[in-house]
């Protein structure tokens, strides 16, 4: 079990990230049309050199009756002091995370072989939630996240989803903070 504080080597923007935050999240096609728009909560920990973060993602019933949904991943993490990088690795995915300047960060991760992800104009392209027709995911499909602190309780996030040379998705995810106690998920 990792300590209880963040271990020293960990940098001041990281930590500014601790906490929940919620908002929405708008998935666009390459050209800019709406595919989803979805409710998002995020929750971020560190503890020594631990890092956890849960996606919960939260769609409401729909008017064509659809029902009201919900999925969750979690993503556990190692900092690496040594090459300044976050290691993440889930059942979903594989990537790291950097610090770009005092309120940016930059995260990419490449995709996991044998998933269905929804790829396909209508889909998330990420894997996570937004429906369209499945596409197999791996090495082939990636994403890029910008992740920008404004203040410290506004964060903005784009996301670039990538299959081979194409980009099939762009995402915008405002989010506020609900509070900065460390929420931190054993995973």
């Amino acid at each position: 079990m990792a300590s209880g504080k963040p271990d020293a080597s960990w940098p001041t923007l990281f930590r500014r990230h601790v906490g929940r935050w919620a908002g929405t999240a708008t998935h666009l096609s390459p050209t800019g049309g709406v595919l989803d728009t979805h409710a998002t909560e995020l929750r971020q920990g560190i503890r020594g050199l631990a890092f956890a973060q849960r996606n919960t993602y939260q769609w409401a019933a729909g008017d064509g009756g659809e029902a009201a949904r919900e999925e969750v991943h979690d993503f556990p993490g190692q900092w690496d002091a040594t090459t300044g990088t976050l290691h993440i690795e889930s059942a979903r995915l594989k990537g790291f995370a950097r610090v770009v300047d005092d309120d940016c960060l930059v995260f990419y991760a490449t995709y996991k072989s044998g998933l269905s992800l929804p790829l396909a104009p209508g889909g998330d392209g990420d894997g996570e939630g937004g429906g369209g027709a499945p596409g197999a995911a791996g090495p082939d499909v990636d994403v890029y996240d910008l992740i920008r602190l404004v203040g410290d309780d506004r964060r903005y996030r784009t996301w670039q989803v990538r299959r081979g040379g194409d980009i099939v998705k762009l995402v915008h995810v405002v989010n506020r903070r609900v509070t900065a106690d460390d929420p931190f998920i054993e995973m």
